[in-house]
C-alpha cells in the first residue's frame, strides 16, 4: 500500500488560526481513509502518474468535504500541499468570494491539469468574481489558468440550462477557440459537441 506521510506542525505558515489548523488536520485524517492502493495501481497500469496520492476516488474527496463548511484559510492550506486528493477537496471548500488575484496566483501552484478541471467546475464556476475572472485571464499563458476556466465556462452554460443554442460569449472565448496545446484543445473539445454544426 502506498503511504503519504501526514502533514507535521512545523511546516505550517507563521499566525494560522488553531481552529483551522485543528479542521485541516481532521480533514487530511479523512482524506487519508480514503486511500486506495487498488486505484493507485490501476492509475499507474495506464501509465499516469501517481505520485503524491493516495488512489481516493472524486465521490470519497466530495463527501469528506460536504462535512465541513466552506473556509478559504483551512482550503488554502489543503491546497498547500500540492497533492491531488488535498487540491480536490480545497476546491470544494474555497469561499465564493476570493480575489481575481487570489485565484490567479492559486491556479498556476495545482499539482495537476485533473484538479484545474475540478477547480473550474466545483470552485470557479460559482465565484463572484467570475465574468471578471473570464475576462482578465483570456490571453494567461498558464495551461493550467486556461484549463480552469475552460471547465469553468463549460459549467456555467450547463448551468444555464441552455439546451441547443447557439453559444453564448463565455463559450466562444473558452470553448470554442483552438488551442495549440493538445491538453487544452482536447479539454475544449469534449464540450464542443454541443455546439457542433
Amino acid at each position: 500500500m502506498h503511504e503519504i506521510l501526514p502533514h507535521r506542525a512545523k511546516d505550517f505558515p507563521v499566525g494560522v488560526n488553531p481552529v483551522d489548523k485543528a479542521l485541516y488536520l481532521q480533514i487530511k485524517c479523512r482524506i487519508y481513509r480514503q486511500q486506495s492502493g487498488g486505484t493507485l495501481d490501476s492509475i499507474a497500469n495506464l501509465g499516469v502518474s501517481v505520485s503524491g496520492q493516495i488512489g481516493a476516488p472524486l465521490m470519497a474527496l466530495k463527501q469528506v468535504a460536504s462535512k465541513y463548511e466552506k473556509s478559504s484559510a483551512v482550503a488554502g492550506l489543503l491546497w498547500d500541499d500540492c497533492r491531488r486528493e488535498e487540491q480536490i477537496v480545497a476546491t470544494l471548500l474555497f469561499a465564493n468570494d476570493m480575489s481575481v488575484n487570489d485565484i490567479l496566483t492559486l491556479l498556476p501552484l495545482a499539482c495537476s491539469i485533473e484538479v484545474c478541471e475540478y477547480a473550474g467546475s466545483q470552485w470557479l464556476s460559482n465565484q463572484s468574481c467570475v465574468d471578471e475572472l473570464f475576462s482578465v485571464a483570456f490571453d494567461s499563458s498558464n495551461e493550467k489558468v486556461v484549463a480552469a476556466l475552460i471547465s469553468a465556462a463549460a459549467r456555467r452554460e450547463m448551468m444555464a440550462e441552455r439546451g441547443m443554442c447557439a453559444p453564448s460569449p463565455i463559450v466562444k472565448k473558452y470553448i470554442l477557440r483552438r488551442y495549440d496545446n493538445a491538453i487544452l484543445e482536447a479539454m475544449a473539445e469534449r464540450y464542443r459537441f454541443k455546439y457542433a454544426e
